[in-house]
């Protein structure tokens, strides 16, 4: 179990900064420290002590900080000017800037046990591919995933998975920017979408009427066949099924069996990504 945190001393310079902070933290689940230094790229102790009180943490820190846990950056970046203004009064400098341990691998989410879990999973990739803004990502994925949707599917109260179309969109748009970062190749978006929607399966084990191209492909049920006995004979009972158990194994199947396509849908990307960079180009020169 973790240590719990000590409180905050408010004779500390900044302590209602740090109280803020902290307020702003349960809100967004009260996760651990060693989760948010994953999501934000800083140290566990950088962290620590932005929410101590005693010094000031830098600007970037702090909107990393809170917006890990869901806040709003313009509201984060007033309230630390204000507290800047107080720093400046008094002549006490704050923290030097953290440097920020940029994390080699995407985020998966191979270890959710939790429907929390798996969303905060999908926030650490989102800090991953650079933290974008909610609007910024809408505008990368070309209008398959609303503003409205992608908050809703990061919202770390949720109870349920978000639907596997969000996922699909917000992780291959996340990987996309990532990829123009320099960060991945896109020949690693496969393995990266059917991992993802493994433990989406794990999690929602019942199928969805949403997800119509795993029902497409499963097999077509047969009507049970007529048998003609020379002698009257007892029904035999077919044994009872788990149908969630038989849902996982279909869903299971149908991702194994869309492996290849995969591979054909990235080429496409890749084709489809150097036709759209062509055009701009040629708009550009216009």
């Amino acid at each position: 179990m973790a240590r719990p945190e000590e409180p905050v001393d408010h004779a500390a310079p900044y302590a209602a900064f740090a109280l803020h902070l902290r307020k702003q933290r349960a809100e967004g689940g009260s996760p651990t420290y060693s989760s948010l230094a994953r999501r934000t790229g800083y140290s566990v102790s950088a962290l620590s002590q932005a929410a101590a009180g005693r010094k000031l943490p830098s600007l970037d820190l702090t909107l990393a900080f809170a917006k890990a846990c869901g806040g709003d950056g313009a509201r984060w970046e007033k309230l630390w000017e204000t507290a800047r203004c107080q720093d400046t009064a008094r002549g006490d400098g704050g923290l030097p800037p953290e440097p920020r341990v940029q994390l080699a691998e995407p985020p998966v989410p191979t270890s959710a046990e939790t429907v929390h879990d798996f969303v905060m999973c999908l926030r650490e990739l989102k800090a991953w591919a650079g933290n974008p803004s909610l609007s910024r990502i809408e505008k990368a994925s070309q209008g398959t995933v609303r503003r409205s949707t992608l908050g809703d599917a990061l919202n770390p109260a949720r109870t349920s998975p978000p639907p596997w179309r969000s996922v699909v969109s917000l992780v291959l748009t996340l990987l996309e920017l990532a990829h123009k970062q320099g960060r991945i190749e896109n020949s690693e978006y496969g393995d990266m979408i059917v991992q993802w929607m493994e433990r989406w399966i794990r999690l929602r084990p019942t199928l969805p009427a949403e997800t119509g191209f795993i029902a497409a492909a499963r097999p077509r049920e047969r009507s049970t066949p007529i048998v003609h006995l020379r002698r009257p004979a007892k029904p035999v009972r077919a044994p009872e099924a788990d149908i969630s158990s038989l849902e996982i194994i279909s869903l299971k199947t149908a991702i194994a069996s869309h492996r290849a396509r995969l591979a054909e849908l990235e080429a496409q990307l890749r084709k489809a990504v150097t036709a759209r960079e062509l055009r701009l180009l040629d708009r550009r020169s216009a």
